[in-house]
């Protein structure tokens, strides 16, 4: 990186550390914060580059932030007396390796999404709370060390916070977004492309999608919401998991209670708000199950299951209110 460069990203990315200053923010949060505003810097001086397609492609390794900077190095320190620090710890946080290659002004705009996204997440969560710290804790694994299971693991507990806060009365939560999280599996983690982009597999996870944030976000706006909340259904898919057999029955067991509750509901109150699901779906997840294994779809699904609902199916599930 020229000294230009330099110069104009880190200028940025001060105004943004200002920007973000919290009284009550800790290291673990400042930690995932900082790395992800500073890819936010790097992108932003990027798209005012003005770059053109044959621009990107002739220097496209350059353009990339994590070719560009490896990390930061951190030190925390402790006051001992009224003019005495000393050095407690240090480390080093790598630069998040999932912003992939940008090859357009288009792709540089899409990863800035992601990013905004991430930071809307992570700064509502509350690290006082123990749940709270072992998410951040997760995420830094994830974005500081390239660690998708530590995400997966982020991605799970994250739907139970967003149950919580909903239910405590928190009319809006910020959420991943399917369409997000597509990008972000495609510029760091293809090989997982052919399970998120399966039909069947995109029906279950709207499935639980509409019996778990879905039908807790209407009840804390105080709107009808006709089906039950199931708590549970991601904590125990994650925990069947470990068993082929075991997490197959589960989620069968599922789509059965699932489809048998969009019956009911139509019978009684001749009203359906969502979509019910059919045998080939079950069929394409078993095989994505067998293929790529059942922790790796459980994880993905409750990732996908938790996020919020893309626009196109807010549009659907409105007329079909109507």
């Amino acid at each position: 990186m020229d000294w230009r460069a330099h110069r104009e990203v880190m200028a940025r990315f001060r105004r943004y550390l200002w920007d973000e200053r919290r009284g009550d923010e800790t290291s673990l949060k400042s930690d995932i914060t900082s790395l992800l505003l500073f890819v936010r810097a790097w992108l932003d001086y990027v798209e005012a580059a003005g770059l053109d397609d044959a621009a990107f492609d002739a220097d496209v390794t350059a353009l990339a932030p994590e070719k560009v900077v490896a990390g930061f190095h951190v030190a925390q320190f402790k006051l001992l007396s009224r003019n005495a620090y000393t050095m407690v710890n240090m480390s080093f946080l790598h630069l998040p390796q999932w912003t992939g290659t940008p090859r357009s002004r288009a792709d540089v705009l899409a990863l800035k999404e992601v990013i905004d996204e991430h930071l809307a997440v992570i700064r509502g969560i509350d690290e006082t709370r123990s749940d709270g710290y072992n998410l951040l804790r997760a995420y830094r694994d994830f974005v500081a060390g390239n660690n998708w299971g530590a995400f997966f693991e982020f991605a799970a507990g994250y739907g139970h916070e967003i149950l919580r806060r909903h239910n405590e009365g928190a009319r809006w939560v910020p959420t991943f977004s399917p369409s997000q999280l597509g990008r972000l599996i495609m510029a760091a983690n293809k090989p997982l492309l052919p399970i998120i982009q399966n039909e069947g597999f995109q029906n279950v996870a709207y499935a639980i999608r509409h019996s778990t944030v879905i039908p807790q976000s209407r009840k804390a706006r105080r709107q009808d919401t006709l089906y039950e909340v199931r708590y549970g259904l991601g904590a125990e898919l994650k925990r069947k998991a470990t068993v082929r057999d075991e997490f197959v029955a589960a989620l069968c067991d599922f789509m059965q209670s699932y489809n048998q509750e969009n019956v009911q509901k139509l019978e009684n109150t001749e009203k359906q708000m969502r979509r019910d699901l059919r045998t080939t779906d079950i069929e394409e997840v078993v095989r994505l199950v067998d293929e790529y294994g059942p922790e790796v779809v459980a994880s993905l699904l409750i990732a996908y299951g938790y996020a919020r609902e893309p626009r196109e199916a807010e549009t659907e599930t409105n007329q079909q209110e109507v």
